[in-house]
């Protein structure tokens, strides 16, 4: 009891006391009439839950409103609005025991996305990205030998979903570079590890033969200069004696034969061979022992003195005979008749 008043018969309640406050409630008298009062009253307090409001709001929008007696717990919790890219939460997440009015906010956090990069099938490495931003750090391609790789993706930025990015590895292109006296005669490309099948001629040379210094072209893994080397050819100088092999030499292209076999020696004859140059031999040679019979002098003697001189070739026959010069009372003749 707070209060009692006294009134005659008929009376009226002039100054009505205050309802005691009640945190949360609202209260009321239960007598709402104290006019012409005619009998006792007994006056009771009535409290009433205030309604509290709870208001939601999401990108600064009034997205949804909840009623709810004081003291009482908020069930129906309205979803955060979706946002492409975000994931949302109230920033109240206890809805027990209500005592006031209250506004709720949506908290948006940007969804973390995974960039993952795969190498010949394998996870090489994984890495998140927030919605809409960009992947700044790069990983570099392993390395793999005889190749160069690139991720298939470049673009990195403005990503809004998971990725999944692959290493692609190229075979690296390597040059044969083929030389021939210094210079560059022909270039060819060739995928690393795989061979060249089209091996270019080594170029004639007058005298010479050719081959590269390389013979092998297969499992390329490196750019190669390959060089063409030179060998003269080698020559065959036959003498011939009589139709006979004498001696065989062999000299290299355009160079001399400084070591000349002496022609055989044949009686009663001179001999030479019927080529004398043997300088920048070019091509197999063939020289025959040309034979010329020595010319003998048959002298003739009268009394001591030179009668006649005759030339006669070796083992030939002196056809002319002279006559023995006439001696009076004598009879001549040469001291030789074959």
């Amino acid at each position: 009891v707070i209060d009692r008043v006294t009134l005659a018969y008929g009376g009226s309640l002039a100054e009505i006391p205050a309802v005691p406050y009640r945190e949360g409630f609202d209260g009321a008298w239960d007598l709402l009439n104290f006019q012409n009062l005619t009998r006792d009253h007994l006056v009771s307090a009535v409290y009433t839950p205030k309604i509290l409001q709870i208001n939601f709001v999401a990108n600064g929008q009034s997205v949804a409103t909840r009623r709810v007696s004081y003291g009482d717990s908020l069930e129906d919790l309205p979803a955060v609005p979706a946002k492409t890219g975000y994931h949302g939460v109230w920033d109240v997440t206890e809805f027990a025991g209500i005592t006031r009015d209250m506004t709720v906010t949506a908290v948006y956090t940007k969804e973390q996305y995974t960039v993952t990069f795969l190498v010949e099938g394998e996870e090489y490495t994984s890495l998140k990205v927030p919605y809409d931003e960009s992947l700044t750090e790069i990983p570099e391609v392993p390395a793999k030998a005889g190749h160069t790789g690139a991720w298939d993706r470049s673009d990195f930025t403005h990503i809004t979903e998971d990725l999944t990015v692959t290493a692609v590895y190229t075979k690296a292109q390597y040059t044969v570079t083929f030389l021939v006296e210094g210079e560059e005669y022909a270039s060819l490309k060739v995928a690393y590890d795989e061979s060249l099948t089209e091996i270019p001629e080594v170029p004639a040379k007058a005298g010479h033969t050719g081959s590269w210094d390389r013979s092998d072209f297969t499992h390329i893994t490196e750019d190669l200069t390959v060089t063409a080397v030179y060998t003269k050819k080698q020559y065959t100088v036959t003498f011939l004696v009589e139709g006979e092999e004498y001696a065989s030499l062999k000299v290299a292209y355009d160079e001399a034969l400084t070591e000349i076999p002496e022609v055989p020696a044949k009686a009663g004859h001179t001999g030479s061979w019927d080529r004398s140059d043997f300088t920048h031999i070019t091509e197999d040679l063939t020289v025959t022992a040309v034979y010329t019979k020595k010319q003998y002098t048959v002298t003739f003697l009268v009394e001591g003195e030179e009668y006649a001189s005759l030339k006669v070739a070796y083992d030939e026959a002196l056809t002319e005979i002279p006559e023995v010069p006439a001696k009076a009372g004598h009879t001549g003749s040469w001291d030789r008749s074959d």
